[in-house]
């Protein structure tokens, strides 16, 4: 062994500690830019979703179809009070970075609950995003997300 080896120990312990504070950083980093796009695209989205609701209500006022802002966690509501009733919940969530969409129909056989769909947003291709657990599904843009969000609940039918 060497005289020095505790300077060695040392010195080796050092650069593994620098290392990771280097990968924390990063980390932290990565963690903040998929924080503020999934943010961003949440904005944009209810946004587009809000409006499309605004512009299908007015073709079809009887079907009662209105948007709410959830205050609480950031995210929306829409519902279709009209037989087949429907409700789209659609929330953040930015532990996992993804959106969560659930369903929730009414009609003459029940209540029908489809499953879970998680968007995960793509940060390769801005609001590229793509459906988790089922088919792999890109959109270009948030009219392109809404119209897959919304339109079962438009027509009353669950995909």
């Amino acid at each position: 062994m060497s005289k020095n080896w505790v300077l060695e120990v040392a010195a080796e312990e050092r650069r593994k500690e620098q290392a990771r504070t280097r990968d924390l950083a990063s980390a932290a980093h990565h963690a903040e830019v998929v924080r503020f796009h999934l943010q961003y695209l949440m904005v944009a989205l209810k946004d587009r979703v809000a409006r499309d609701v605004e512009a299908f209500g007015r073709e079809f006022p009887e079907r009662r179809v209105s948007f709410e802002e959830s205050r609480l966690d950031d995210g929306f509501a829409v519902r279709r009070d009209c037989y087949p009733e429907g409700h789209l919940i659609v929330t953040p969530n930015p532990y996992e970075g993804g959106i969560r969409v659930q369903y929730l129909f009414a009609s003459e056989e029940g209540l029908s609950a489809p499953n879970l769909v998680e968007l995960v947003p793509n940060a390769d291709r801005g609001f590229a995003v793509h459906v988790k657990g089922s088919e792999r599904r890109s959109f270009a843009d948030v009219e392109q997300l809404s119209e897959f969000l919304l339109r079962p609940l438009f027509t009353g039918k669950a995909r």
